[in-house]
């Protein structure tokens, strides 16, 4: 658990250093930020994990529900990886009932950012805003002549749909097309974690009305382009669970 609340404090650090948390929180606002936290967490992870006892301390300050006494967590140094093949495209969906849009972002072998895209979207659910994304951003990146580049998203699920070999439903079309896209220009498709792909995630969720280009890093929001400068100096981010 101190690796818990230590990434916490390092969070919030962060965010009040460069410059994204105005106020300085007080203790019992930081105390009852993790202390929500672990509640949460403990009562998704209760079933799945081992824990020995924590610090008392923890649990004097009430940061721990009881049954943490029996829970061990798992903490893992995950990052974001250099492309094998040319260039590797970040990409992901924000969707809602109201509102729904795509990023991606491509970066070169090196990992220096080449591009990225901003884009509303029509959809109906997740699915298939995630999918309607992935079409758009891969067939966007071929028009702009990119060719041999990896694409990363969270979304097990369609990358499960367009890796398999059920061709069935209503984005048969979709999928069909991203297959083909993937023999003809040497694509590959994978599955990361949400932390490694930060910079699509956070992209789809700027508050753009119209799509909007990027063409130098210095034109993002700070905290896009602190994120892309980390994954190109290979700084890991922890993960619980």
């Amino acid at each position: 658990m101190a690796g818990i609340i230590s990434w916490h404090l390092w969070k919030i650090y962060c965010k009040i250093r460069w410059g994204d948390l105005m106020d300085i929180p007080t203790s019992q606002a930081v105390i009852h930020y993790i202390k929500s936290y672990t509640q949460q967490w403990s009562e998704a992870s209760l079933n799945k994990l081992r824990l020995g006892n924590p610090s008392s301390l923890f649990f004097e300050e009430r940061l721990l529900p009881s049954s943490f006494r029996s829970i061990r967590p798992r903490i893992r140094a995950i990052k974001w990886s250099l492309p094998s093949l040319d260039f590797k495209m970040n990409i992901d969906a924000a969707f809602s009932p109201v509102q729904a849009a795509g990023g991606a972002v491509i970066r070169s072998r090196a990992g220096d950012f080449e591009v990225a895209l901003h884009f509303p979207i029509s959809a109906s659910s997740a699915m298939e805003a995630e999918l309607v994304v992935a079409h758009y951003s891969v067939s966007w990146a071929i028009e702009k002549g990119y060719r041999k580049f990896e694409i990363e998203m969270d979304s097990k699920l369609v990358i499960d749909a367009i890796l398999g070999d059920d061709l069935e439903g209503r984005w048969k079309r979709v999928i069909h097309d991203l297959r083909r896209w993937m023999v003809g220009n040497h694509l590959s498709f994978r599955h990361v974690l949400r932390e490694i792909n930060w910079p699509a995630h956070y992209l789809s969720k700027l508050n753009l009305a119209d799509q909007t280009t990027f063409n130098d890093i210095r034109c993002f929001p700070n905290y896009i382009r602190r994120v892309i400068i980390a994954d190109k100096l290979g700084l890991s981010y922890f993960r619980f669970g």
